[in-house]
């Protein structure tokens, strides 16, 4: 009873004029820190060398581990947010990227920081396409292209301040809260979700065709994961001077 009180309440707010807005305002939180991630480090580089007594080719993949996850499964995460539910997705999506964001700006080493960031591109990825498809089922078709036009520009906007920020944080704190920023927005945009956004938790029907599109997505982690192998070799094949004691990233390729 109390669950379907719930989700009739939430039905109810999504009628309201403004429901639109809230969700508006929670997928730009999200497009904020996905899209600032981006550039927020590439400033931080020098203090993340210096700190870890590491080269620029390994601080590198600070950035590019990011990237490449985040790229490579992109349209995966899409496919799985049709399947289950975008709303599901944007919140795993925010949970893991707020965790992988507090275990990033704890790392206790470079390649630590490298797999680190390597799930906030997973966490990203999960978030991106449902961001869209959250924000265009919340307003009428007249108006998609006002919300549009709010999300290119906000889009614009993160990755313009973020070597600004990343600057500004490095500087006057620690490099680690590019990283720690992020948490509080995590938890904002988590709790309007679950309390604004309208759409319920996992209601899945198995068939055929769900095994059928689980074998598509499996395919594409697969591709995914390959590709990202044949970066990591071709990093370990650049760096052939390495210490031999080193933590997960060197033992995956």
């Amino acid at each position: 009873m109390s669950t379907e009180t719930n989700v009739s309440s939430r039905e109810a707010r999504s009628e309201q004029p403004y429901y639109k807005w809230i969700v508006l305002g929670t997928v730009i939180f999200a497009l904020l820190i996905i899209l600032l991630d981006i550039t927020v480090v590439n400033v931080s580089i020098p203090r993340i060398m210096t700190d870890f007594g590491t080269n620029i080719s390994n601080v590198e993949w600070v950035f590019n581990a990011y990237t490449l996850a985040f790229a490579a499964t992109l349209i995966t995460f899409g496919k799985l947010g049709d399947m289950f539910g975008h709303k599901n997705l944007f919140l795993g999506g925010l949970v893991v990227f707020g965790a992988a964001s507090a275990a990033s700006g704890a790392a206790p080493s470079i390649d630590w920081l490298i797999v680190f960031r390597t799930f906030q591109g997973l966490g990203a990825a999960m978030m991106m396409p449902a961001t869209l498809a959250l924000m265009l089922s919340a307003f009428p078709p007249h108006q998609r292209g006002l919300a549009l036009g709010f999300w290119g520009a906000m889009a614009g906007v993160a990755l313009a301040i973020g070597p600004v920020l990343g600057g500004w944080l490095t500087d006057d704190f620690s490099w680690r809260w590019i990283f720690y920023i992020n948490i509080p927005v995590v938890i904002l945009a988590i709790i309007l979700t679950l309390t604004f956004i309208h759409g319920g938790l996992l209601n899945i029907v198995f068939s055929f065709d769900i095994f059928i599109r689980g074998f598509r997505i499996a395919a594409g982690f697969t591709l995914a994961g390959a590709i990202i192998s044949l970066f990591i070799r071709q990093r370990r094949r650049t760096e052939p001077d390495q210490k031999p004691n080193q933590p997960p990233v060197a033992a995956a390729g």
